[in-house]
């Protein structure tokens, strides 16, 4: 099957991807749709995929049906092949678990949504993932396919310690103090094992990924995560990880001496992480200083990575540069903003 071939958008349009029906293991089928996008008043309905990209070996296909004009319509039986597009496996994986088996699901994901290919749609739609993000229905936070250990640290983290706000001898809720008592035993219930899990959840690539910097920030209270099948809402999983950050801090962790500081530094991470909600219009200097230990495949996303969450800067996106010229870029900036280069020290 040839290579899809996108048509340009327009000046204020996106793509969506309409993910039609099937099971986990049907081939992947979708439509991708361009829509006028200027909010707040025109923006059309769609759930936002948070995702690591991961490695682009041995890609799967993702067939591309239809024209870009959407009637509404989320049935292809009508539909044409127009082409395909290959997908990470990571991505794929994302997608499969997505899918409905009952009807479609509109999707806005960056590997299909912009044309990679295009270094100037790319600088263009990217500038525009703030609000993409911001504006979608629901961001949907793709953390990994389920295994042994992340099902058992979502069981742990997720599911179980819930009932440590509950005494289900009086039949009622416990107060701030008595929960957190009775959160203290739970932790100290659980055994090497449990912990083991939680470590391995806790470092996840997902956690690393520069871009969910500003996504977390950008993303509403409506956003969820997803760990193969498993779904955990935003509440509950920040209510987790604050749990954990605070046993972790306060007591000895039940795992071996050589790992417990590496796990501390993973549940700080995550909890830094997930109370970055606050940090628009941060200095560039300290969202370097924030982001350094990221992850990111194109070096120019360590500025562009940032820039919907830092000070305004006069820097737009533009992957025509090389990554050098981005970042000499940022330098000219700061140095005549604030007179000094001492953050590159």
């Amino acid at each position: 099957m040839p290579d899809y071939e996108y048509l340009p958008l327009g000046s204020n349009e996106i793509r969506r991807l309409i993910l039609f029906l099937g099971s986990v293991e049907d081939p992947l089928e979708v439509r991708v749709v361009h829509d006028i996008f200027e909010p707040p008043h025109t923006v059309p309905q769609y759930e936002a995929l948070w995702y690591v990209w991961g490695s682009q070996e041995t890609p799967e296909i993702l067939t591309v049906f239809g024209d870009t004009v959407f009637d509404g319509s989320l049935d292809r039986s009508s539909l044409r092949e127009a082409g395909s597009i290959p997908l990470g496996q990571n991505l794929a994986t994302a997608l499969r678990h997505l899918r409905r088996k009952s009807e479609g699901r509109v999707i806005w994901c960056d590997a299909v949504c912009i044309n990679q290919r295009d270094a100037s749609e790319r600088s263009v739609q990217v500038q525009r993932m703030k609000d993409v993000y911001r504006v979608s229905e629901r961001v949907v936070a793709w953390l990994s396919q389920g295994s042994e250990e992340t099902q058992r640290a979502v069981k742990v983290l997720c599911q179980e310690m819930w009932t440590t706000a509950f005494d289900y001898n009086a039949n009622k809720w416990l107060n701030d103090k008595e929960s957190l008592i009775k959160r203290s035993e739970y932790f100290e219930s659980l055994d090497q094992q449990d912990w083991r899990a939680i470590h391995y959840f806790l470092s996840l690539p997902w956690f690393k990924r520069l871009w969910v910097r500003q996504e977390i920030v950008l993303a509403n209270d409506s956003a969820i995560f997803m760990i193969g099948a498993a779904v955990v809402d935003l509440a509950t999983f920040i209510n987790a990880i604050d749990s954990i950050y605070w046993y972790a801090w306060k007591k000895q962790l039940l795992i071996e001496d050589d790992a417990q500081i590496d796990l501390a530094d993973k549940i700080t991470n995550v909890w830094s992480l997930l109370h970055s909600r606050q940090n628009l219009a941060s200095p560039i200097d300290y969202m370097l200083g924030w982001t350094q230990t990221c992850e990111c495949s194109d070096p120019r996303d360590r500025i562009y990575g940032i820039l919907g969450i830092c000070e305004k800067l006069d820097i737009c996106p533009d992957y025509t540069k090389s990554a050098q010229d981005v970042y000499l870029d940022v330098v000219r900036i700061h140095v005549d903003r604030y007179k000094t280069a001492n953050f590159l020290g």
